[in-house]
């Protein structure tokens, strides 16, 4: 019997590989990896493997006497997988599969991403697991990705691009790590988000109308200040008393944090990029609107929540979005979600002027910072727009 590997070696029975292309060897594999050094494997004659060695080596010749001392294992029928030998950890072949590498690098990447981002990362190194899991990290092969990726669940287009994101993302550190020669994910618009979900742009009579709307009346005022903001609902939650400026001629919020709840608990923490830390002007109409709500609602001191949940502490979002639903619908906005408040305050923008530079700033969008660096978005600009939106 002849097993053909994607790896590029066959062995038969015998341990003989077939003849092919330059650089197959009588029995095993040997590649010359980019950084030089070598990197060997071969197939095990039960038809198992391909079985990698533990580490890279720095001479062809080192190379070769591994694959002759695993090869001398075979004949003499004292071979046994590597990953159940006892040996030291230099000597042992370790088989890594897909799920082990895969949280070896969310291990590593938890002390430099934000725990709401790793949050997401768990959940789709789930998707990557259950599909993927038990297989030998070198031997993904482009086509298994591919039908693991058409396996997911269309329903959840966006959950599906975030695992195979991730799963490239994790592949270009095993290329790195020169684990793997090339990264198999290669699967042309795998990682495209499509939307499930057509936004809604209220108009600023409508963000009106439909805060008006909500049952429940200290949610009113959180309606109003996402919908004239554009701010994200975690960094809307994260405001303190002292981050609003309620002067009789100007009104502004200055965002310098967010709070997100992963894990099961409430982190709040810097915004989601450096840019998103800024200042945005609000209609100055809003400001008796704002003084009301904090005298009613907002914790005390100024280092209070301005939009706290009733028994204290961060407003949930699933009572906010019941009553932001309940007061949308009685307006005609059925599919209206609490994400189409700041699309509705982005719009505006744009209507009553803003140009692209102005918008990336009032957003907090990635590039903002680098965009006004050459357009000069100018605050005076950004408060006489938000004046017009509020007609």
């Amino acid at each position: 019997m002849v097993r053909t590997s994607r790896t590029g070696w066959c062995n038969d029975e015998g341990g003989r590989t077939m003849a092919g292309r330059k650089g197959r060897r009588s029995w095993g594999r040997i590649r010359k990896m980019r950084s030089g050094r070598y990197q060997a494997a071969y197939m095990a004659t039960n038809g198992t493997g391909p079985w990698t060695a533990p580490t890279t080596f720095t001479a062809k010749m080192d190379a070769e006497a591994w694959l002759a001392a695993e090869r001398r294992l075979l004949e003499t029928g004292a071979w046994t997988p590597p990953p159940t030998r006892t040996t030291g950890a230099a000597e042992e072949a370790v088989e890594l599969t897909v799920a082990a590498y895969v949280a070896q690098w969310l291990e590593e990447a938890r002390s430099r991403l934000k725990a709401s981002t790793m949050d997401g990362y768990d959940r789709y190194a789930q998707l990557i697991t259950e599909g993927l899991g038990e297989v030998s990290l070198v031997a993904l092969s482009p086509a298994q990705v591919r039908t693991w990726r058409s396996s997911l669940d269309p329903a959840y287009p966006t959950r599906n691009a975030g695992a195979y994101a991730l799963l490239r993302t994790v592949m270009n550190t095993a290329v790195n790590d020169e684990l793997v020669e090339a990264n198999p994910c290669k699967v042309r618009g795998g990682a495209t988000k499509h939307r499930v979900h057509e936004p809604v742009a209220l108009s600023p009579a409508d963000i009106r109308a439909v805060a008006a709307a909500v049952p429940v009346a200290r949610w009113r005022g959180l309606v109003l200040l996402l919908g004239f903001s554009g701010l994200r609902y975690g960094e809307a939650i994260a405001l303190r008393r002292r981050d609003l400026h309620l002067a009789d001629d100007e009104v502004a919020v200055h965002v310098r944090r967010a709070t997100v709840r992963a894990g099961g608990q409430w982190v709040t923490s810097r915004p989601k990029t450096p840019a998103a830390i800024r200042t945005v002007p609000l209609p100055v109409a809003l400001r008796d609107t704002l003084r009301e709500h904090i005298e009613k609602y907002a914790e005390p001191g100024l280092d209070g929540l301005v939009f706290p949940a009733p028994g204290g502490g961060p407003a949930h979002r699933t009572p906010f979005a019941n009553a932001l639903r309940k007061g949308a619908e009685a307006k005609g906005f059925p599919t209206l979600r609490v994400h189409d408040l700041r699309h509705s305050a982005l719009t505006n923008w744009g209507r009553a002027g803003a140009t692209l530079a102005d918008l990336l700033a009032l957003g907090g969008h990635t590039t903002a910072a680098l965009t006004a660096r050459y357009t000069h978005a100018a605050p005076e600009r950004n408060a006489a727009l938000a004046a017009k939106v509020w007609e």
